[in-house]
């Protein structure tokens, strides 16, 4: 995880306690989601050089912004995240956020009407909402979200030791639909619209 320190720099702990190396998913919306609000990367998602800074930075941050041949990017203790980092992430949360846009529409919902966001995996489980609807992936509108952790092993689990389980996992599978989504052209509409990170938000 990664925040903003009282000290107005920025904060993190590893797994292990060891040396970072590298920043996990859950650590990138971290990140992407404090330089959003510090002002260092806009709705666009470009990463501002030094002299492009808002005055509002703070110093410890702006001493962290660097431009070397042409590149910009934020140190963050010898792990340096570039502006092409942040367009993957753009990427990734924008196919996803558009997939789910377009899973609503063909349902006739909205995301008020969604009671709850499951996220399975060990990302799910490290994830933080805030960050999550701070960079766009998660709709503002949607406040419950549930990690669920193994749910694949889980739910393997459950058919195997109930009955009743697997006869409901049996009949979901008759009931669900596949949307393709590659030639779907109102994904590829949506997607260019999720791409962009929201203006303002709250990292929780």
């Amino acid at each position: 995880h990664v925040w903003l320190s009282s000290e107005g720099d920025v904060a993190f702990n590893v797994v292990d306690a060891t040396e970072p190396r590298g920043i996990c998913g859950s650590g990138l919306f971290d990140l992407l989601a404090l330089l959003l609000d510090a002002g260092i990367v806009d709705f666009t998602g470009r990463l501002l050089p030094p002299d492009a800074l808002p005055s509002s930075v703070p110093g410890p941050l702006r001493a962290r912004v660097e431009k070397q041949d042409g590149t910009v990017s934020f140190s963050l203790d010898g792990i340096r995240l570039t502006a092409g980092d942040v367009r993957q992430i753009q990427l990734a949360k924008g196919a996803v956020r558009a997939g789910n846009e377009a899973l609503l529409l063909e349902a006739g919902l909205e995301a008020k009407d969604v009671e709850a966001l499951y996220i399975a995996g060990a990302f799910g489980n490290f994830i933080r909402p805030g960050s999550a609807r701070r960079i766009g992936l998660i709709p503002p509108e949607i406040e419950r979200v549930v990690p669920l952790g193994n749910a694949a092993g889980r739910g393997a689990r459950l058919a195997l030791l109930c009955d009743s389980a697997r006869e409901r996992a049996e009949s979901l599978s008759r009931a669900a639909r596949y949307v393709e989504l590659a030639g779907n052209a109102r994904w590829r509409d949506l997607f260019a619209d999720a791409m962009a990170f929201p203006e303002t938000g709250e990292k929780q």
